[in-house]
Parts: structure tokens; sequence; C-alpha cells
């Protein structure tokens, strides 16, 4: 009964912190249009939002840093220490960007310190995201360990549509409220985590774990030598599997805006009852996928979905909200395919003492060089064309190689 009660309280502290961490995330992705004229006031509107999403972008720039220290961090004292740091880290950034001074009042200063905790927040996030996926699947059978892995994705979409909702709520109330209404936003949110480590914090206690006399940076290395294929590997599917989110929940909602009658705020409504589609669908499509071979869903999902962005994105010119929609709702099914089994087929993939390290590095620089910095690549080059298709060259080439590199591996 006692070990049921371990293992319940190690599932609960990993699914709350996953959500917090997207939580925290898509809140500054979606209260940008908002919060940029804070921090670059006198620019185009178009230009404050690539800024704003070039920061965010930028910050991810350090997540290997963080997947370094907190891969080490959880090879040496255990992955329960290193998921409460990086808690510590994700919450006290998000608290401090709630009262962050803006431009008129601290001048250039502003986007310096905001560049910074964006920074610490990528650093910490790393470790969280990329060790707690792993470690929730860590003692199961393969089945138990598959259902983990996409009980772990819909706690992702449980934080993001809690960040969503108050996103809406926000840019809806900030147009009839003087104050920075988004400013209450990062403040819950920093809060919140402050409560989710008091858990950690007993789980901590509850877990033994054997600190390692030695783990040098010549170990580091070596085993960087001898994953450097599977780190790349790791990396480019973890920017596939990212880059369907940052697609339709991100980049979409101020794409959309610019080339149809659609507004901001309608994107966001839908973005919301959206979102609610995608949790409703990981469990459904986790489940009805169980008997399938991991590697044959993603190479399906990944070729579908580089053969059908130019075609979707042809049409988008003043499409109406119906199209957009469905567009939407492809890229989401096919994202949530991909996504419930990642995480299990690189469990498979790699195992070992440097497990941690090795795929909490690729998830960031996967995450980070693609992922995360796609909305703002995909912005520039609309800018740059003006073409719907060339806005999305880089997610639909990104698609098609990771069909490529997973024909030429072995089905799990």
């Amino acid at each position: 009964m006692e070990k049921i009660e371990k293992k319940t309280s190690k599932i609960v502290s990993i699914l709350l912190g996953n959500s917090l961490d997207h939580f925290d995330t898509v809140l500054y992705v979606l209260l940008v249009p908002i919060m940029a004229n804070d921090f670059f006031p006198g620019h185009d509107p178009t230009v404050q939002i690539i800024y704003m999403y070039t920061v965010f972008a930028g910050s991810s720039f350090v997540r290997p840093v963080g997947s370094f220290f907190f891969g080490w961090l959880a090879k040496l004292y255990g992955p329960n220490k290193a998921l409460r740091a990086s808690l510590i880290g994700v919450s006290s950034s998000t608290f401090l960007i709630g009262v962050l001074p803006d431009y008129a009042t601290i001048g250039c200063f502003a986007p310096i310190f905001l560049i910074a905790l964006r920074a610490v927040q990528g650093i910490s996030s790393a470790g969280e995201s990329a060790i707690a996926k792993f470690f929730i699947m860590e003692g199961m059978g393969d089945r138990s360990a598959r259902k983990a892995a996409y009980f772990y994705e819909s706690s992702t979409m449980i934080g993001i549509i809690v960040g969503s909702f108050l996103s809406m709520k926000a840019v809806s109330y900030s147009q009839e409220v003087s104050c920075d209404v988004w400013r209450w936003c990062f403040l819950l949110g920093g809060m919140l985590g402050f409560l989710v480590l008091c858990l950690r914090a007993m789980q901590e206690k509850a877990a033994v774990y054997r600190p390692k006399k030695k783990v040098s940076l010549l170990l580091f290395k070596k085993g960087f030598n001898v994953y450097k294929k599977e780190i790349f590997f790791s990396a480019i599917l973890y920017a596939f599997s990212y880059s369907t989110y940052a697609l339709s929940f991100v980049f979409m909602n101020t794409f959309v805006p610019l080339v149809t009658s659609i507004s901001y705020q309608s994107m966001l409504d839908w973005n919301t009852k959206l979102l609610l589609i995608d949790l409703l669908l990981i469990p459904i499509v986790g489940t009805l996928l169980l008997k399938c071979s991991p590697t044959q869903v993603m190479k399906i999902s990944a070729l579908l979905l580089g053969l059908l962005l130019p075609i979707f994105f042809f049409f988008i010119k003043g499409a109406d909200i119906f199209y957009i929609i469905v567009v939407r709702v492809a890229i989401i099914l096919l994202g949530v395919a991909f996504s419930t089994q990642i995480n299990f087929y690189f469990s498979k993939k790699v195992s070992g003492e440097n497990k941690y390290i090795v795929l909490s590095l690729s998830n960031a620089l996967g995450t980070t060089f693609l992922g995360k910095s796609l909305p703002a690549i995909c912005m520039f080059f609309w800018y740059w064309s003006n073409s719907p298709i060339i806005a999305i060259v880089v997610p639909t080439f990104l698609s098609l190689v990771s069909f490529f590199l997973l024909s030429l591996r072995k089905k799990i």
C-alpha cells in the first residue's frame, strides 16, 4: 500500500509540474500582442510581435545548458532533486516577469531583463520537460509505459488549456481596463509553481537515492561522442513534434488575422476550444494506437503533414473560420498521433546511466533551434516574402526530414 502511495505521489508531482511548465510557456506566447508595446514601443505591431517571439526563441537557445546541468544533477543526485530544482527556476522566473517594469519605466533595461528572465525559464524548463517525461515511465512494462507517456501528454495539454483560457480572458479584459492584466497571469503562474514545489519536496524526502561519487565532464564528453548520432536523430524528431503544436496554437493565432478578416480575439476563442479537442484526442488516439508500431505511426504522421501543409496554406488567404478550423484540427490530429509515441519510442531507444543527459540534450536542441523558434521563423518568412507557402517552408521540410530519418531506423 505504501509503495502504491509513493508511486501515485511521484506521478502526480510529475504531471502537475509538467502542466505548470506548459501553462507558464503558453502565457508568454499568447499574451505577446498585449505585452509587446510595453517592452518594444515605437515599432510597427508586426515588428513588435517578431521581437517578442524572438525573445521567446532566443531564450530557448540556452536550453542545452539546462539539459546539461539538470541531466548531470539527475545522474548525480537522482531525478527527484533535479526536477525540484528545475521547478524552482520556472516558478521564480515566471513570477518575476509579472513584476518586471516596462520600457516607459526603466527604458532599454526592460527588454534586457525580460530576455534574462526568459533565459532562466528556458534553462529550468529544459530540465523539467526532458527528465520528467522519462522518469514517469521508469519501472513500468511496455503497455503501462505507453499509457504513462500519453497521460504525460495529457497533462501538457491541461496546462496549455488553462493558460490559453486565462490568456483569452486577459486579452479581452485588457481592452476594458487600464492596468496590465497580463501581469496577474504571470504572478498566478509563479505562485502555483511554489505550491507544486511543496509536493515535490515531500516526494524528494520519500525517495532514497545514493549520490554517485564521480560524474566528471570527461564522462559527459565520452557519452556525447558515443551518442552524437542518436542526439541528432532525436533532436530532429523532437523539433517536429513541437512544431505541430507551435504551428496550430502559436503561429496561426497571429498569422491568420494578417491574411484573413478573422480577429486575434476570435483566434484565441477557438484556441481554447481546439486545445480541449486536443486533450480529448490524446487518450483516445493513444489507446487506439497501443497495438501499432510507434515507428510506423510516427512515419505516417510526419509524411502526411509534410504533404498537406503546402496545400493548406496555399488556400489560406481570405479563408473563413471553418477552413481555418479544419486546417488546425488536421495539424492537431497528426501532431497527437506523433506525440503519443515519441517519448515511449526514445525510452526504448536510449537506456543506461546517460539516458537523462542524452535525451534532455536532444529535447533541448530540437525544441530550441526549430521547435520553439518556429513561430518567429515562420513570421519572418511571411514578413519577407508575403507568401503563406514560403512562411511554412521550414515546418514542411522538417516533416519530410523526420519521415526520412524514421524510415532508416528499425521498427519498435
